[in-house]
């Protein structure tokens, strides 16, 4: 069973069933969420910190004016969580569907739109990338950060200098239950037996390619992991699937670098992942 509870700030779903009950406060004016079982002090908290486009030279574009390119807060960006479409096809397996969205910079004329995608396989089948292809099963959880549209500088002004974007960077931070810790090759302790899993590939209007070198980047400082992706410039869209699984393999160790046979990046096991209830509690709703 879910029950919901909504403010003009948050929505609180929580998820019962024959699992332990858990509850997900979703921060609608941020994006920010939070899993938890008792109370909110003792889950997973995800956050969207800062949204920046970028030169040629890696500088910072798009911070003057009325409507903002580059910002270090989402604190006043409104998200709207989609309901669930059924019975959607995701390469051969079927999968209930829930979006959230939010227009940046401004509602009537975005700059751009922020979407994150979650899957929840209702049906066994096979999905992929285009280049290598996994097995999913009822109860995984597929998700994706996606940047459908995207006014980059050409140019925006700033005081008398003529600025012109080339780069998208976007800069998240996980706070688990316990001492992060960077195991390298793409994988990060959250505590907690979790892991977050970042691959170094992105969908670019279609096509996979690496992200500039150094990029993913991670900072770990106590419990949080801030991470930045550095996504190229685009002309349609841009498509990244980063992971939280289990440490003990679950999840990727590197996604998106090699052939051999693994948990398709982005796709969760519902009983590994306490935090994978985001989803399947909107889902259910």
């Amino acid at each position: 069973m879910v029950r919901v509870a909504e403010t003009a700030a948050a929505m609180l779903l929580v998820l019962g069933a024959a699992r332990a009950e858990k509850q997900l406060k979703i921060m609608g004016q941020s994006g920010k969420f939070t899993l938890y079982e008792a109370t909110p002090d003792d889950g997973i908290t995800v956050t969207m910190d800062a949204l920046s486009e970028l030169d040629a030279e890696g500088n910072e574009v798009g911070s003057g004016g009325a409507v903002k390119h580059s910002f270090n807060s989402f604190a006043t960006q409104s998200f709207t969580i989609a309901e669930k479409e059924s019975g959607v096809a995701i390469g051969t397996a079927t999968a209930d569907r829930v979006n959230f969205t939010a227009n940046i910079g401004s509602e009537t004329d975005p700059v751009g739109k922020l979407k994150v995608e979650t899957y929840l396989i209702t049906e066994n089948g096979t999905v992929g990338n285009g280049d290598e292809s996994w097995e999913v099963v009822e109860g995984d959880l597929k998700w994706n950060i996606v940047f459908p549209q995207w006014k980059f500088c050409n140019p925006c002004t700033k005081g008398g200098t003529q600025e012109t974007g080339n780069s998208l960077d976007l800069t998240i931070t996980v706070s688990g239950q316990g001492a992060a810790s960077d195991k390298g090759s793409g994988k990060v302790s959250i505590g907690g037996g979790k892991a977050l899993n970042l691959a170094s590939k992105v969908s670019i209007d279609g096509t996979n390619v690496d992200m500039p070198e150094g990029y993913p980047k991670t900072t770990v400082q106590g419990s949080k992991t801030m991470t930045t992706f550095r996504f190229p410039k685009f002309s349609e869209s841009v498509v990244y699937d980063p992971t939280i699984g289990s440490e003990g393999g679950t999840g990727t160790d590197n996604p998106g670098t090699d052939n051999t046979p693994r948990m398709f990046p982005g796709i969760l096991s519902l009983a590994a992942l306490s935090v994978s209830a985001l989803a399947h509690a909107a889902l259910r709703a």
